[in-house]
Formats: structure tokens, C-alpha cells, sequence
């Protein structure tokens, strides 16, 4: 069960850096006049999209690129849609694979064929997409595959552009007086 908890804490640390990446979003949309009414709305689609267009002078390319993959892994994460998160991160691995007799296990079971897969104990086969092991094998899926951690990673730089533009638009808006 060891390996398990550490799926969870991988996937409590990704979710909980997701969370900061709106928040900081949501903060610099609050402190910019033109869209801070959009700061509180639910739909934070909206906001990441008015922070995105209000300081598209300040993204380059790249940037643009790498916060729209935080907010798209965000949503996939946060959301328990790790599948979508998957293909996201990893589109042309190819390497997600078939265990035979996933129907009607329990989620122990599961757990034990993905270890042996990962000891070499168990045979797999590659396919497009895991087939039959629903939210659970995906969990797992995406902790063998570290896509978790690669997900924190893309978080986190998404972060570091925020702050960035946060921290020079409060050196503008300070009176020199």
C-alpha cells in the first residue's frame, strides 16, 4: 500500500499546486481595474482568458503555451479527469497499456497487476487508451507514467510567469513620489 499513498500524495501535491495557480490568477485579476470584476465569478475559464488577453503584451509565445497547459491540466486534474490529463501531457507515448482481466476486480487487484507491471511480473499490451480500469487505474495510470509530478512541474513554471507579471505591474502601479 505504500506505492498507493504515494499516488495519493503525489496527486494531493499536483491538486494543491493547481489550486495556487488559480488563486494567483484570480489575485492579478482582482488587482487590475480592467477585469478585477471577473476575479470572484465561478467560472474561472473566464478569468484565466481576461488575465491571458489583458497582459498578452507580457506573454510571449512560449509562456502563452505553457499557461494554457497549466490551466488545461488544472481543470483535468482537479476534476478527476485523468485520462484527458494523460493524453495531455503524454499525447504521443504510445505507451499506455492493456492488462488482461481487469473486469470485475477489485481495486487491490488493480493495484497489484499495475505493480507487477511495473516489476515485470505482469504482461501487458499497448493500446491507445486503457480500457475497463475507470477513475482508479487512471489514478494509477498517470503515477507510474510520474505524469503527477510532470503536471506540478508545468504548474509550477506557469506560477513563476504569473508572479512575474504581478511583480511588474506592482512596480508600475507605485507612486515614485
Amino acid at each position: 500500500m505504500d506505492f498507493l499513498y504515494r499516488v495519493y500524495e503525489e496527486f494531493e501535491n499536483v491538486a494543491g499546486r493547481a489550486a495556487l495557480f488559480e488563486l494567483k490568477v484570480r489575485l492579478l485579476a482582482d488587482k487590475t481595474k480592467t477585469i478585477s470584476e471577473l476575479s470572484d465569478g465561478f467560472d474561472f475559464d473566464r478569468v484565466y482568458r481576461a488575465v491571458v488577453n489583458e497582459f498578452s503584451s507580457r506573454i510571449n509565445e512560449s509562456e502563452r503555451e505553457q499557461l494554457k497547459l497549466a490551466k488545461k491540466l488544472r481543470d483535468h486534474i482537479v476534476h478527476g479527469e485523468f485520462q484527458k490529463a494523460f493524453w495531455k501531457l503524454k499525447p504521443a507515448s504510445g505507451g499506455v497499456r492493456a492488462i488482461s482481466g481487469l473486469e470485475g476486480i477489485s481495486n487491490d487487484q488493480l493495484l497489484a497487476k499495475i505493480t507487477g507491471l511495473a516489476n515485470g511480473t505482469e504482461e501487458a499490451t499497448p493500446v491507445p487508451f486503457t480500457k475497463g480500469v475507470g477513475k482508479f487505474g487512471w489514478l494509477l495510470e498517470c503515477a507510474a507514467w510520474s505524469l503527477f509530478n510532470d503536471a506540478f512541474e508545468a504548474s509550477t513554471k506557469a506560477i513563476a510567469i504569473i508572479d512575474r507579471i504581478s511583480l511588474e505591474t506592482a512596480k508600475e502601479s507605485v507612486d515614485p513620489r
